[in-house]
């Protein structure tokens, strides 16, 4: 398994983009088997009402950018589970993650 923090997240859904606001948030990519699995967890997630939003609707798919600390960018499709008593997400991934820049 490999670790990697991110820097930012941005995420569009319902026709919009929006810069998510955290405090920490790594990128977690598993290798099973020759597949690779991947989420990212976030934490002190400033926007209690997005939050609340994604707890009460069903359609919680979003297009997700990410950026690591090493600025790498990558993009993927996810799913994003708020937890809104303690202000974090999981965001679970689905199908491929792309590495779309590698500026390290």
């Amino acid at each position: 398994m490999e670790t990697i923090a991110l820097t930012s997240i941005e995420m569009t859904y319902q026709q919009g983009t929006r810069q998510l606001t955290f405090t920490n948030a790594d990128l977690f990519l598993v290798t099973d088997f020759g597949s690779v699995l991947w989420y990212v967890d976030a934490n002190g997630i400033a926007d209690a009402d997005l939050l609340k939003w994604f707890n009460q609707s069903e359609d919680i798919r979003i297009e997700l950018r990410v950026t690591s600390l090493d600025n790498r960018t990558f993009e993927g499709t996810a799913y994003f589970h708020p937890n809104e008593k303690h202000y974090a997400a999981a965001i679970r991934g689905e199908g491929e993650l792309r590495l779309i820049n590698n500026e390290q």
